[in-house]
């Protein structure tokens, strides 16, 4: 009888613990869905204490590590469940994933081949593969692995959606959404490809697109709240607020933890003036999420348009207690004192912001706070900090710091450079009553004092550029490049100069070596392209345009020259795509061209 009594009751015992497990399970799942990846690993040691024997908990354990930044962690997890189930193709894929974060880029690989090896179709990995080819600049062993995947499954919708990946990655989005066309075609419902090219045209403005694509969505599956919030977000975009207002309404009743139905329907509801309902939304926001640092900026920005700053200080106090070195957080908090007008404290504030990251905005703001309390030396010394970090000598920001440091802090500057600037303020004034002759005398002034310096030798030819001397405007962009040979902005200047005087094969070489000296910068590329396809050589006209749009992907110029260019060559449909792409970022050249070619 005891034996059966013991029996029973370890029956029992064993049943309450998997449901206690099952239970916790459900609820470390909903943390992990949410992105509160910390809860979540909490939640998944508590599932792991009752039931060590649940392998999933494990799994998503890791990729809570991972999602963290705790790649030892998660590897530790992957690796144990490997010990006990060698043949686990997911775990081979995240330990990839490990070793992609901390760039180990073959032994990624590795794992992941050894994915594919288990699962042949498992079209993530030969996804994550192609990314980390991409990551080691081996474009063709990308695009091979793309070919592969298709050509082992070409009746696969999945297989059509990881070469969209390879597409992706070079920004070719016309290649993009026909490989996710195509895999629509053989799988027309097939929710994650559908959801992913709706939230891609969500991404690149085409706000239609996407609402037809969420809607297609909601007809499948009329339970997922993720489909009215992406919906939503188009219908904002559009300022169709409130049909962006109807489906947040929707999202939140099919899950009263949708973060992105709360945050979207308070922006929107913020639009439409609608301040105490955002603020209610964004404070409930925050109880889904809390470690999601966006509810907490919004929120707090309204109580700072509203100058309520110590209801926005509190929120911000909200956020700190859980994030105590959330960067943007500490910003906020001493931008927020110096507004009640507590300036010590804001400077002791900035004076933090400044040890865990010396910025521009931390500077210059701390020497504002300085000013305010009679302070100049220190704001003075503050501002000088906050003008060293400057790269670019035309932005608001440099002009604001030398500004403060002329009129405040004249003693820190050597005479050279305060015979410069007097200089400089003469010669705004002829420019703004655009007297040409003076300002040029007061650029020739200014090169007296400083002749080495060149950028002023940039200027005074971007000055005679916009006049019209495009001569004069080359001899100074060649006397700059003969003091600064890396000088960017005088060799793309130059470029276009050189154009205007008919010296195109000139202008092509300073392009290849403008883009050479500097690889990011688009108009460059964009430039070139033109010049290509003005001489008829339209594939490297295509390559340098496209190059464009890789660099910038809102080139509205890129994308309609591209276009012209493909109609030139007879490619109809490409030219309309991109002709589209330019129209949807504001061209009416490319609405109407577009109107006149392919409707």
């Amino acid at each position: 009888m005891k034996k059966v009594l013991f029996l029973v009751s370890f029956l029992i015992s064993n049943l309450i613990s998997a449901q206690n497990a099952e239970t916790l399970f459900i609820e470390a799942e909903r943390q992990y869905a949410h992105e509160e990846y910390a809860a979540a690993i909490k939640g998944y040691n508590r599932v792991i204490e009752v039931d060590p024997n649940l392998i999933l908990a494990y799994n998503n354990r890791g990729n809570s590590y991972l999602q963290l930044g705790e790649y030892a962690k998660a590897m530790a997890d992957y690796d144990f469940l490997l010990s006990i189930d060698p043949g686990n193709s997911v775990a081979y894929r995240n330990k990839g994933l490990v070793f992609k974060a901390l760039q180990k880029y073959p032994e990624a690989l590795t794992a992941y081949d050894k994915a594919i090896a288990l699962k042949p179709d498992f079209y993530n990995a030969y996804a994550n593969k192609i990314t980390v080819f991409m990551l080691l600049k081996q474009d063709e062993n990308a695009r091979k692995t793309a070919d592969l995947i298709k050509a082992k499954y070409p009746d696969s919708a999945e297989s059509y959606a990881v070469s969209a990946t390879y597409y992706r990655l070079k920004n070719d989005y016309y290649m993009v959404f026909a490989e996710m066309d195509a895999a629509l075609a053989k799988d027309p419902k097939n929710e994650g490809i559908l959801s992913e090219r709706a939230q891609l045209k969500d991404d690149l403005g085409d706000d239609n697109g996407a609402i037809a694509d969420y809607t297609t969505l909601i007809r499948i599956d009329a339970g997922n709240a993720k489909y009215f919030s992406g919906r939503a977000s188009a219908y904002h975009d559009l300022k169709l607020y409130d049909k962006a207002i109807f489906d947040c309404n929707q999202a939140v009743a099919l899950d009263a933890y949708s973060y992105a139905g709360y945050t979207l329907r308070a922006f929107t509801e913020d639009q439409m003036g609608q301040t105490d309902k955002a603020i209610a939304d964004y404070e409930r926001a925050i109880s889904i999420r809390p470690s999601m640092e966006f509810a907490y900026f919004e929120l707090s920005t309204l109580y700072d348009w509203q100058e309520k700053y110590d209801k926005a200080l509190e929120v911000i106090g909200w956020l700190l207690k859980i994030k105590p070195d959330s960067y943007q957080g500490l910003m906020k908090q001493a931008d927020f004192t110096a507004k009640t007008k507590n300036f010590k404290e804001a400077i002791r504030l900035w004076g933090g912001v400044i040890q865990k990251e010396p910025t521009f905005i931390a500077y210059s703001q701390k020497a504002l706070c300085e000013k305010q309390i009679g302070d100049i030396a220190a704001a003075c010394t503050d501002m000088q900090a906050a003008n060293k970090l400057v790269k670019d000598k035309k932005s608001e920001d440099y002009f604001l710091s030398i500004n403060f440091l002329y009129n405040n802090c004249r003693s820190t500057f050597s005479s050279k450079d305060l015979k410069i600037m007097d200089l400089n303020n003469q010669l705004l004034q002829f420019y703004d009553k655009n007297d040409v002759q003076n300002v040029l005398k007061k650029y020739d002034e200014m090169i007296a004092v400083a002749p080495d310096s060149a950028s002023l030798y940039v200027d005074r030819g971007l000055y005679k550029r916009g006049n019209g001397d495009y001569t004069g405007a080359i001899n100074d962009y060649k006397k700059a490049l003969s003091l600064d040979k890396n000088n960017g902005t005088a060799r793309s200047a130059m470029g276009f100069a050189l154009v205007y005087t008919g010296k195109t094969d000139e202008a092509v070489e300073t392009y290849l070596e403008a883009i050479r000296l500097h690889p990011e910068y688009a108009p460059d590329s964009y430039n070139l392209g033109l010049i290509y396809a003005e001489k008829g050589d339209y594939q490297k006209g295509i390559a340098y345009l496209s190059s464009a749009i890789q660099k910038d992907q809102n080139y509205t110029g890129a994308y309609y020259n591209l276009g012209l260019v493909y109609l030139k060559t007879g490619d109809k449909n490409k030219a309309c795509y991109y002709l589209k792409a330019a129209e949807k970022l504001g061209s009416m050249e490319a609405r109407v061209k577009r109107m006149s070619v392919c409707d």
